[in-house]
């Protein structure tokens, strides 16, 4: 409720609790404060909800403080059903964006929620790695639909839906050429280690926010080493120092 703009915002947060056990992937239109009242579509019986509200409440979609300058180019490496791209559209209009998501669910919400910016934003169904390859989601995880991953098929299965994974030079060269990235956010769940690994981004990306995953073992201090060989200067999270890192290209 805090999250949600006004009455029709009220009583959409209702209408999804009212409809907690449905899971046909059909949305919710719920406007949001931090949206300036525009509206976010999410899923009942699914994270979304939670997602968006905890992003929103705690901006944990805003870039490093103290980044100089207008964000003008603008990515986001696993963008779930798209509370923090839609927001950083909102916020900042004329920026050109560009959000990456592997999940097929989340994927079509993400579009959905993006559709407003026209053709300054474009959206990507595919995973980040360190190499071309396909893998599957798995959806085993607690923390629901924003923290699905992606996994190497198991041997033999069937009926499993390929996703393509390729490196972060690759989506950057494929969809933004030529162009510098002025703010990252990335969320990838667990693929950063293998995804800030190979060369030729860095250079194209000014400024990154990281989700911090220190439960699969990759912390602030393994995260921290990987960026600052790739020539960033990097600092904690103020609040969340546990779950969030910030890097500026030196």
């Amino acid at each position: 409720m805090r999250a949600a703009s006004g009455l029709r915002g009220n009583l959409a947060v209702l209408e999804l609790i009212a409809k907690r056990n449905d899971d046909s992937g059909e949305t919710i239109a719920v406007p949001m404060k931090a949206l300036g009242g525009e509206k976010l579509y999410v899923r009942p019986g699914t994270s979304d909800m939670y997602n968006a509200t905890w992003y929103y409440l705690d901006s944990l979609y805003r870039p490093p403080p103290g980044l100089d300058g207008p964000l003008d180019t603008i990515c986001e490496i696993g963008s779930n059903m798209g509370a923090a791209l839609t927001a950083l559209g909102v916020e900042h209009p004329g920026a050109r964006l560009l959000g990456v998501e592997p999940d097929p669910g989340n994927h079509a919400v993400l579009r959905r929620n993006t559709a407003r910016f026209g053709e300054r934003c474009t959206v990507v169904q595919c995973g980040v790695w360190d190499e071309e390859d396909t893998l599957v989601i798995d959806d085993s995880s607690d923390y629901g639909e924003h923290g699905l991953t992606t996994v190497a098929p198991e041997e033999g299965e069937r009926g499993q839906e390929r996703i393509r994974v390729t490196t972060l030079t690759e989506i950057l060269d494929e969809h933004l050429p030529g162009l510098e990235v002025d703010y990252m956010h990335f969320t990838a769940e667990g693929a950063e280690p293998r995804a800030f690994s190979v060369d030729g981004w860095p250079e194209r990306v000014r400024s990154l926010r990281v989700e911090l995953h220190p439960y699969a073992g990759y912390g602030y201090r393994e995260c921290s080493e990987q960026l600052s060989a790739k020539g960033y200067e990097v600092s904690r999270h103020p609040r969340l120092p546990d779950n969030w890192l910030y890097a500026i290209r030196a």
